[in-house]
């Protein structure tokens, strides 16, 4: 390895021990040797050399099946980064990326990796509380491919690729489901993209999903009610019209009963692109639909859409499909 001589406080020295210690083969020492490069390099702020020599050191340990000394010093790296407040590159990303790989499912810090890189990310400008969506990402595809579904699915779900999704979605409902729960997977997780407004995932992840799983039908119209809903719903965004949400929520009231946590994500969704105000600390009394059209008719006194007034039930198209979509289309 390259030598990192010059440092202060006897560092030099430090750096020529971890490289005998290499060509010995003596991983036990030289873990030591990092560790201690690395508390001095941090002491003296020199977080760009602690961050190469941690990446290096970690990839080496993985190459010689050495795991729980590279694990220690990807998080030493993570460390370091938060340290300095790193902003997220293309380079890191990919670096990150890998070393999740190397760390494997089944050890018991790669859910403290996860989160240490997903909290030193949100320091980049513009960067949500949910982590940069190509860290998410990575993590997601790294964990479909070990075929932990449900874990991948919690990244996929921030990772801005609803085309994966859909995908990794089709694989985890024909391997885990049942024929009658195939548009259960795909609904609750196009329901929680719209309530963190992420309406082209959403749309992604639907129309991938639809097409590639083999008992969905491919297109609309679906002989599945709750994906007649979702592709309504999906249009419903795009127009903004409320007369549409409200009549479309009321007409699939049976298939949304399915799942009670539904009635809640759409009280969200009616929020995020309907102007639905709901009252603070409501409890529900009238179910959704009592809700939504309280909020109709107040947002009406701000102008918003007129349901009594004949407001329009028409919607355009989805990208789904080209035909368009009117209330009078509901199964």
């Amino acid at each position: 390895m390259a030598s990192h001589t010059g440092g202060r406080g006897g560092v030099g020295r430090v750096e020529k021990k971890l490289e005998a210690s290499i060509q010995n083969g003596n991983y036990y020492e030289a873990h030591q040797m990092y560790r201690t490069l690395f508390s001095r390099y941090m002491a003296q702020n020199r977080h760009k050399e602690v961050q190469n020599l941690m990446q290096a050191g970690a990839f080496l340990f993985f190459s010689k099946n050495e795991s729980g000394s590279g694990v220690d010093l990807s998080l030493l790296l993570l460390d370091s980064l938060e340290s300095a407040k790193a902003p997220v590159t293309e380079e890191l990303i990919v670096t990150i990326g890998n070393l999740h790989k190397n760390i494997g499912v089944s050890h018991p810090q790669l859910s403290n990796f996860e989160v240490k890189a997903i909290t030193w990310s949100t320091h980049t400008d513009g960067v949500p509380k949910t982590g940069h969506a190509k860290i998410r990402h990575a993590f997601a595809h790294n964990l479909w491919k070990e075929k932990l579904y449900g874990e991948a699915r919690q990244h996929f779900l921030y990772s801005n690729d609803g085309v994966g999704s859909g995908e990794m979605l089709v694989e985890f409902s024909v391997q885990h489901g049942k024929k009658e729960e195939d548009d259960l997977f795909i609904a609750q997780f196009v329901l929680q993209l719209l309530c963190i407004q992420a309406k082209q995932p959403a749309s992604d992840a639907f129309n991938t999903y639809t097409e590639k799983h083999p008992r969905c039908g491919k297109k609309w119209p679906f002989t599945i009610p709750l994906l007649n809903f979702l592709f309504f719903l999906l249009s419903a965004v795009e127009t903004q019209k409320l007369v549409t949400f409200t009549t479309l929520c009321d007409k699939y009231q049976t298939s949304l009963n399915r799942d009670p946590t539904y009635f809640q994500y759409l009280e969200r969704i009616g929020e995020n692109f309907f102007g639905v105000k709901l009252p603070k600390k409501q409890k529900r009394p009238q179910g959704l639909m009592g809700n939504l059209f309280q909020g109709l008719m107040d947002g009406d006194k701000e102008g918003g859409d007129n349901l009594l007034n004949g407001g329009s039930s028409s919607s355009t198209s989805t990208k789904t499909s080209q035909q368009a979509m009117t209330v009078e289309d509901l199964d």
